[in-house]
């Protein structure tokens, strides 16, 4: 017998199915992260840029 997740037949290669979408769920939740992360970067160099060109 096929384990059954949720009472649907899951097929023979479930398990590397389950590591793609692991993979790209975790690359999504990387991509997310990285982008937040430029955002606040590009945020404080926007605040900085004023003062470094008033430096030069």
């Amino acid at each position: 017998m096929a384990p059954s997740f949720g009472g649907l037949d899951v097929p023979e290669p479930f398990p590397t199915k389950y590591c793609i979408i692991g993979i790209v769920v975790a690359l999504v939740i990387i991509g997310v992260g990285v982008l937040l992360y430029n955002c606040f970067f590009k945020r404080d160099r926007i605040g900085q840029a004023p003062m470094e060109v008033e430096m030069a």
